[in-house]
């Protein structure tokens, strides 16, 4: 069942110099906010902008607030059980947005995806939190000389290999996400 988890508004960056030297401009974050509509193109989530990854979530409304002369730009995201799981970790807790200029030949910027990173270029970003309750609790996997694999705890572990106990007596529980198998040569 895909995630239908929301947040509220984040702030994803703001008009005016960048850590790296940039400038961004107010209008820029204006046209942004604007001309946002995830029917006409949605803006994707990213690990620090590499696509190879795979996607941590999507941008699903963007708005603009204006104070002493900055142009903030905040997002509502709703992130995948992925990005969860980082944040979870206290790992890829800011921003960095991607705006294209001249969206689809319409002559204004437009946010084609955003990036989730410890190193953000812009200033005033909000430090991601997302709530851990009501999520779906990681898959485990116990491994010893006789493994189980187990999906709740109110299920029985059953043994592997015939073996009469299901973990022996030197078990390592590694967590895995739902999609990524654990590593099973690791060793604890």
């Amino acid at each position: 069942m895909p995630n239908t988890f929301t947040t509220d508004w984040k702030k994803i960056g703001q008009s005016g110099p960048t850590v790296d030297g940039r400038e961004i401009e107010g209008q820029w974050l204006l046209d942004a906010a604007e001309e946002y509509d995830p029917a006409k193109y949605t803006a994707v989530i990213w690990i620090d902008h590499y696509r190879f990854y795979g996607n941590f979530g999507k941008v699903v409304a963007l708005k603009t607030e204006e104070k002493d002369g900055i142009v903030s730009l905040y997002a509502k995201l709703q992130p995948n059980e992925w990005l969860l799981s980082q944040n979870k970790d206290k790992q890829k807790l800011f921003t960095s947005m991607e705006l294209t200029p001249d969206f689809a030949k319409s002559g204004k910027f437009y946010l084609t995806g955003l990036a989730v990173t410890d190193i953000p270029a812009s200033l005033g970003t909000s430090e991601l939190h997302f709530p851990t309750a009501n999520r779906t609790p990681p898959t485990f996997l116990l491994t010893a000389s006789n493994s189980a694999t187990f999906r709740k705890a109110s299920r029985k572990l059953k043994p592997r290999h015939g073996s009469q106990t299901p973990c022996g007596n030197s078990a390592s529980i590694f967590p895995t996400t739902k999609g990524q198998p654990p590593n099973p040569k690791r060793t604890p």
